[in-house]
């Protein structure tokens, strides 16, 4: 992966507005299929999670991004249901060259 999920990401409980708190290396982003663009491979990644919130809601997470060029981010989508979002997971390059 050349971007890796920095920082946390928030969400509040749609039923009791309880936030829950989510750190970045808690998460665990699978690379899907990936494609060839223009400028290069177009790769998608997507962590799901889902619990209970304390008052029995259930949350489901489902939150995808996708780099394109590498070591870009082209977009995030922190979609799901039983829940809003605070604040998104900020994306940085694990470049090392």
């Amino acid at each position: 992966m050349s971007l890796i999920p920095n920082g946390t990401f928030e969400i509040e409980c749609n039923n009791c507005h309880k936030k829950h708190l989510f750190q970045a290396n808690d998460s665990d982003f699978q690379e899907n299929d990936r494609t060839e663009g223009k400028m290069g491979p177009k790769i998608p990644y997507n962590w799901e999670h889902e619990f209970t919130c304390d008052c029995e809601n259930i949350i489901s997470i489902d939150y995808s991004f996708v780099e394109y060029p590498e070591n870009t981010l082209e977009d995030t989508d922190p979609d799901g249901n039983g829940f809003s979002v605070i604040n998104e997971f900020q994306f940085e390059s694990n470049d090392n060259g």
